[in-house]
């Protein structure tokens, strides 16, 4: 979906959240299915004048409000903030995390699939022990809206975990073996991620993490410094 529907849904959703509305209630007094206005909110349909004019009134704005400037629309704060945390939304599928470790923070019932010998689970576990994290999700890749994603060019970039700090921040985490700058794929998806955080007016934070980086700093240094 384009970038401008994940703006104004993105917009809609921080009004009504100010006014302490919850989303099924809102849903209900403009007259719009939950699931459908979900996916307003989430940036996944592009709605009608109409809609907008009837949201609008509603949250007591007017529509401009809603609408960024042109120059607006690539890099708004939306794309890193607009994740929501949501219990019954969440299909993993098989193989799920079978290890021994029990993580206390992870925010959903299953892990899919995250080996215990593998970048992914000593990210996950640094993540879980660190007393700034609220709580934290795997990312699925290409599910549709419970994706969580940023935009590159014509693709999307899907980070490996979604964290909650207690601060309200949200910590987005794409973890690799090893620092690879040589690899243009990495450099550019480390420069999208940083941008996009970069616009979010500190609101969210982005780590390309690897076990060692090139100043010898482990995960948990790592973590800590973005923070």
């Amino acid at each position: 979906m384009n970038q401008l529907a994940k703006v104004v849904g993105s917009r809609i959703r921080k009004v009504r959240e100010s006014l302490r509305i919850s989303q099924e209630n809102f849903a209900r007094r403009v007259e719009i299915a939950r699931a459908y206005y979900g996916k307003i909110e989430r940036g996944k349909t592009n709605i009608t004048l109409e809609t907008l004019y009837k949201i609008c009134g509603e949250l007591g704005c007017d529509p401009h409000e809603l609408l960024p400037r042109l120059r607006e629309i690539e890099f708004e704060e939306d794309v890193l903030t607009s994740l929501e945390f949501n219990a019954d939304n969440y299909p993993a599928i098989q193989p799920n995390y079978q290890g021994q470790y029990s993580f206390s923070k992870y925010y959903y019932p299953r892990i899919e699939d995250m080996k215990s010998n593998s970048e992914e689970f000593d990210c996950a576990q640094t993540l879980d022990s660190m007393p700034e994290v609220k709580r934290w999700v795997r990312n699925l890749p290409r599910r549709d809206e419970t994706s969580f994603s940023l935009t590159l060019g014509n693709s999307n970039i899907y980070p490996d975990f979604i964290a909650e700090l207690h601060d309200g921040r949200i910590l987005v985490i794409e973890c690799k073996e090893k620092t690879d700058e040589a690899n243009d794929d990495s450099t550019e998806n480390k420069h999208v991620g940083e941008l996009h955080a970069k616009h979010s007016q500190d609101t969210c934070l982005f780590l390309r993490a690897v076990k060692k980086d090139n100043n010898g700093q482990n995960l948990l240094k790592q973590l800590k410094d973005i923070i």
